[in-house]
């Protein structure tokens, strides 16, 4: 099997000249987004200063950053753009914790418009019983403490992120799944092609935060990768790490199976920055610019 790695590089760009020839020292990758989109923030940080001087917001939120892996002098971070009431532009300000002017910088969110798919299925299965309600209530709130207690610091290191070891996608991000005409769900990841037998590997390095059975996500494993960011891997037939497991950019987590609620076996493949999912295609090629 061919699998498609894809490595961190950084920009010759990074650093935009203003008019006049100066460089600007806060920079937002790429140009334009999209709902469902994400963003890279980087800055050329003064030789003088600490990373703790300076503090980021994006959209009036904070937003965890750190020095890039790999590089001395300049912070990053990743944000998210939402799927519904997206903003019209993302701005990003930087601002000196011991004072002076914040630095701004924005670039606007392009509409799009992402495919639908219809299912005719059993009513009887396109209603969730009482019980499996509170179930998904109570699994909701144990992986909302997950993703609320990541790393402040990045965990993935200078070899970036790659696709998770399988090829073909089966169903793209952010298509809208409608059961009898109805809308049900927005697919907040990518569907891969995959199965018992096929190996799934973790998409960077980071710490293995959860491992274990969910209704809807059957097998699921959740990777931090450090400030904000998770990929997440579901419907796995096996485990291959634990909770508290550090994990290498390429390591072996599990094997896709059709664990949970689905038809077949695949793995789904998610991206989740700061609380949202984001487009995993997108994902990877901002990360890895």
């Amino acid at each position: 099997m061919k699998f498609c790695a894809i490595f961190l590089l950084i920009p010759l760009t990074l650093f935009a000249k203003e008019k006049g020839g100066a460089e600007r020292a806060l920079k937002i990758f790429p140009k334009s987004t999209v709902p469902g989109g994400v963003i890279a923030v980087h800055y050329a940080l003064p030789a003088e200063d600490e990373p703790a001087l300076y503090t980021l917001q994006v959209n009036g939120k904070d937003v965890a950053w750190d020095l890039c892996p790999g590089k001395k002098r300049r912070l990053c971070a990743f944000a998210a753009v939402e799927m519904d009431n997206s903003p019209k532009r993302m701005e990003a300000v930087v601002t000196k914790v011991a004072g002076g002017t914040p630095e701004t910088h924005s670039v606007p969110v392009r509409p799009k418009k992402y495919p639908s798919g219809r299912l005719t299925v059993d009513p009887s299965k396109a209603v969730l019983s009482d019980e499996d309600k509170a179930r998904m209530d109570e699994e909701r709130a144990r992986t909302k403490a997950v993703y609320e207690a990541s790393e402040k610091r990045p965990l993935w290191d200078v070899d970036g992120f790659r696709l998770p070891g399988t090829a073909g996608t089966t169903s793209p991000f952010g298509v809208q799944r409608k059961f009898n005409g109805k809308v049900a769900s927005t697919h907040y990841g990518l569907d891969l092609r995959g199965n018992e037998k096929t190996w799934i590997l973790s998409s960077g390095a980071g710490r293995v935060v959860f491992a274990d059975h969910l209704f809807l996500a059957g097998n699921f494993v959740a990777v931090d990768h450090g400030m904000g960011l998770f990929t997440t891997y579901s419907h796995l037939s096996e485990f291959a790490v634990k909770v508290g497991d550090e994990v290498k950019n390429g390591q072996r987590l599990g094997r896709a199976g059709a664990t949970g609620r689905v038809t077949g076996p695949h793995l789904h493949w998610g991206v989740r920055i700061n609380g949202l999912y984001v487009d995993p295609a997108q994902f990877l090629k901002i990360a890895n610019r």
